[in-house]
């Protein structure tokens, strides 16, 4: 068992064994036995099968019958994967003792099943080619290099394990990822080697048909990079599920070039266990390619991309696969406790001294306002239930303890050791520094899990978008003279990422657009803007540039006072 538990198979096992402990040694045998498997005990059937790979990567028969024996039991095993996910996922960053087993068990299973395939595909195409080498004469160099495994006369199952083990090396690194866990070691070593083996031997524009579906096997590995360029460990577990399903569509717009390619921003290495890095000044190894991804970056940034992405995800994307610029400031220890609210609710709660909306914003009691204590749960406010509403807000726009690791001019290292129920990638932060009622404003951008024997918890990196922040109402202007709700938004006089120095402002994610005209109000002071640009989108936000316009203030200032928007 010593193997199972890093998960990954060794490809240089001895094959010792002439049959299974359970299933025999057939694809008809092993059939038989899974059919009598429980189909309602999933953590039995789970036991079982930690035995039973590390067993078939032993067992004394063909490549060919593995590889049967492997499509044999691969959506046995899926279904007991699925059963098990149950168990440990949607349930926040940091699992209970029996989630994280759970969770580990999975990840066994399924870099097993991944490396058996990796371990196939390589012994197919080896075997293939020795076979081609047995016919060399003195004059038949030439006749046995045409008889390479080409798409002419690659046989069936080396396409089959070939494109089995890019998906299934790809689960391994998807699930790593859901479970905000770097990927193991060997993974991308595995997915580099086997491009590099089907590269030479011309095998990967020979198309795996599935579901009456033809692609070519070369998707099967560039989906897999597609995820690793997308930052993954910024996205939520939810756009990450939808950007693998869209894989392997938007992996036909990626194209592997030559390793001096000057317009490429990102190269692969096909010798290191390591996905795309950022293009180095000077490429200098046979191993690298440079990847073209102009064709992509063009259908992201169309209005009717062919893939069906969300808008938030689609402007990630593109606003990733764009940039590759490096750390501006370099990090420096530091510790310190600090206090954070979660989400831009709560956020406007603190900065609004913990008032009602309408007493923020500056508005009669019952003029229709809208807040949001959750992402999607709009709740509109009245008489009857505001009292109510207000108590809850108050609990969720409690400051929670959170560590501060390093920081930088643009950011934190925050450890949490608890697990809130917002923490999760793109979402807004309100962090406690200074004086008593001193917040900034970030977002967080990544997070992982931190596991170790005297530590367990989250780490999260954020990026700060203001040292300042305003608390402000905002709803847009109808054409028709209808009165919309005012809805919370944050107002950013001075953010910190951008080169300009104008004011920006932070929404709910799905009810503002450019081009609409709005009416802000802060501080009982009205004024009326048109949004421009979203700059960033995350699920839980838009930031957007604005122009004032022309219509008159409602509430004339006082000769000293401003607006502080600008």
């Amino acid at each position: 068992m010593s193997e199972i538990t890093t998960g990954l198979l060794a490809s240089d096992q001895p094959l010792d064994l002439t049959t299974l402990s359970q299933g025999g040694n057939t694809p008809e045998s092993l059939q038989a036995w899974l059919a009598s498997l429980p189909v309602l005990k999933t953590g039995e059937n789970a036991r079982q099968f930690l035995v039973l790979l590390p067993e078939l990567n032993r067992l004394s028969v063909s490549e060919e019958k593995r590889l049967a024996m492997l499509e044999q039991l691969r959506p046995a095993l899926h279904t007991v994967l699925t059963g098990l996910g149950r168990h440990h996922q949607h349930q926040g960053v940091k699992l209970d003792e029996q989630a994280r087993r759970i969770a580990d068990m999975v990840m066994v299973l399924r870099s097993a099943l991944a490396s058996l395939y990796y371990t196939v595909a390589r012994r197919l195409i080896i075997s293939h080619v020795e076979r081609q080498d047995t016919k060399r004469d003195l004059l038949g160099v030439m006749r046995s290099w045409l008889n390479r495994p080409t798409a002419a006369n690659a046989s069936p199952n080396v396409i089959l394990s070939l494109s089995r083990a890019f998906d299934e090396l790809g689960t391994v690194q998807l699930e790593a990822l859901l479970n905000y866990q770097p990927v193991p070691e060997g993974i991308w070593l595995r997915l580099n080697d086997l491009y590099a083996i089907a590269e030479q031997y011309e095998l990967l524009d020979l198309n795996f048909v599935h579901d009456k579906k033809a692609t070519p096997i070369r998707y099967h590995y560039l989906r897999n990079v597609l995820v690793a360029l997308a930052n993954p460990n910024q996205l939520r577990p939810a756009e990450l599920s939808e950007l693998w399903q869209q894989s392997l569509l938007l992996a036909s717009t990626i194209r592997v070039q030559g390793p001096d390619d000057p317009t490429s921003r990102f190269y692969l290495d096909l010798a290191a266990d390591a996905p795309p890095q950022p293009m180095p000044a000077q490429p200098d190894q046979p191993t690298q390619r440079s990847l073209q991804l102009d064709q992509l970056l063009e259908q992201l940034g169309a209005s009717h991309p062919p893939v069906l992405l969300s808008a938030s995800l689609q402007t990630r994307l593109r606003q990733t696969l764009s940039n590759t610029a490096q750390r501006a400031y370099p990090r420096q220890a530091h510790t310190a406790q600090t206090g954070v609210v979660l989400g831009l609710a709560a956020i406007h709660h603190q900065l609004g001294g913990g008032r009602r909306m309408d007493q923020i914003i500056g508005v009669p009691h019952d003029v229709p306002v809208k807040s949001s204590l959750s992402i999607a749960d709009h709740i509109e406010y009245d008489a009857a239930s505001d009292q109510l509403k207000q108590e809850a807000l108050r609990e969720q726009a409690k400051p929670i303890l959170a560590i501060i690791r390093d920081r930088s001019p643009l950011g934190y290292r925050l450890f949490w050791p608890t697990n809130p129920a917002l923490l999760r990638s793109g979402e807004l932060v309100g962090l406690q520094t200074g004086e008593a009622g001193q917040w900034q404003v970030g977002v967080i951008r990544w997070l992982r899990q931190v596991r170790q024997p005297d530590l367990q918890g989250v780490e999260t990196g954020i990026e700060l978008l203001s040292s300042q922040c305003r608390a402000c109402g905002i709803r847009v202007l109808e054409r028709e003279g209808k009165q919309t709700d005012f809805h919370r938004a944050l107002l950013l006089p001075n953010p910190l990422s951008s080169d300009e120095h104008s004011a920006t402002l932070l929404t709910p994610p799905s009810l503002f657009n450019p081009n609409q005209r709005l009416s802000l109000r802060m501080r009982n002071h009205e004024m009326y803007i048109e949004l421009r640009a979203v700059l960033t989108m995350t699920a839980s936000y838009k930031q957007f540039s604005f122009s004032l316009t022309q219509t008159p203030m409602r509430h004339r200032l006082g000769p000293n006072e401003d607006t502080g928007l600008i």
